[in-house]
């Protein structure tokens, strides 16, 4: 999904989606990324979040 379409989807601001991208990795979840008309992000592998503690500020 490109950056515009997941800040419209969370309704967050296009930068705020890139923090969060950021700190999913500090947390170990890795973000790809595709340059070009047709990029975005994406994940390699499903991650099961069940277990997790996820806290919102």
């Amino acid at each position: 999904m490109k950056v515009s379409e997941i800040a419209e989807l969370i309704e967050v601001s296009p930068r705020m989606v890139k923090e969060y991208k950021n700190d999913l990795e500090k947390a170990g979840i890795y973000i790809n990324s595709k340059q070009g008309r047709h990029g975005g992000y994406y994940l390699e592998n499903t991650i099961d979040i069940r277990g997790m503690k996820i806290e919102c500020i």
